[in-house]
């Protein structure tokens, strides 16, 4: 991501880092390789590169053009008709350096709505473009510092402004076109709740919410053919939503609180709080207490004698 503050990658390089980013969510989730990739960045907690990289350019810009000039010098570089609150602005011959070169093309100033591709902004006009989608113009906030104290309001504008790029990029994470059936979205800035316990406890559960596991149900290319039925039961396809509602693990989840068994998305089990963690605690020893989702059968591990689940 070097130089992605400044510069927009292009297809093909945003392309080979988009490949790097899905082998790091495949790593954190144990995904399947046949997982769709939306998904995968879902289950992860990693917005897609694309999003992150536009996400890092705003922030980049918001944070020059809030700093104050004396502090940073591409903030005082920018543009004489941008609107910040300090007039401290060094000589620039800007104008002249182009008025030298008459046959070339003058490029497009930070306020211009001209939509051309041959005409483009030089770098700092660009920052200054890409703020003036985010701020109203003659409200710019300043970013407070240990060097100069600002208003309540400047201070607040500042992060008011941090927060509104953060939900801008997040929604448009979760607008993207889902696969009918996944419907989990990311979360705002956290990981879900269980990405916290021992990896093999957490990622049953992973694969099962990407549609890809070693459920009979959740099937690949690789193994389209084979039977869906629920080993336990015999009577419906073995689902995630039906591996919690099966009726030969009705004994087991007597006595339980049903909430730990809707994985609805809005509701508890999924949820940061203490209910959810509570609520998720139950539901994973339910996982594990009846090898949902296991890669081998007995929960015997390969090239181990009865090897423990906690080793």
């Amino acid at each position: 991501m070097y130089g992605a503050e400044f510069l927009e990658p292009s297809k093909t390089m945003l392309n080979r880092m988009q490949t790097f980013w899905n082998w790091v969510c495949r790593w954190i989730t144990n995904s399947f390789y046949a997982t769709n990739i939306l998904v995968l960045s879902a289950e992860g907690c990693f917005a897609p590169m694309s999003i992150y990289a536009k996400q890092m350019r705003l922030m980049t810009a918001m944070r020059i053009v809030t700093a104050i000039q004396e502090n940073n010098i591409a903030t005082a570089m920018l543009p004489q008709s941008f609107p910040l609150k300090r007039d401290h602005r060094p000589e620039m011959n800007r104008g002249a350096t182009f008025d030298m070169n008459k046959s070339g093309m003058r490029p497009k100033v930070w306020s211009s709505t001209c939509a051309t591709t041959f005409q483009t902004r030089l770098p700092i006009e660009e920052f200054a473009a890409r703020a003036l989608k985010m701020l109203p113009v003659g409200q710019m906030p300043v970013r407070p510092t240990r060097l100069l104290q600002v208003t309540p309001e400047d201070a607040e504008g500042h992060f008011n402004v941090r927060a509104t790029v953060r939900k801008i990029m997040h929604q448009k994470w979760v607008d993207e076109l889902y696969l009918q059936y996944y419907e989990y979205r990311p979360p705002y800035r956290e990981c879900w709740n269980f990405m916290t316990l021992p990896k093999f406890m957490a990622r049953r559960v992973n694969q099962m919410r990407a549609n890809k596991s070693y459920l009979n149900a959740q099937t690949d290319w690789s193994n389209q053919d084979r039977d869906h039925t629920c080993p336990r039961c015999g009577q419906e396809s073995e689902t995630f939503l039906h591996v919690v509602q099966c009726p030969s693990l009705e004994g087991d989840r007597r006595g339980k609180n049903m909430q730990t068994f809707n994985i609805a998305l809005d509701l508890g089990l999924w949820k940061g709080n203490k209910k959810g963690i509570k609520l998720w605690d139950e539901f994973s020893s339910y996982v594990m207490r009846n090898g949902i989702n296991f890669p081998v059968k007995m929960r015997v591990f390969p090239f181990t004698h009865n090897a423990q689940l906690a080793s």
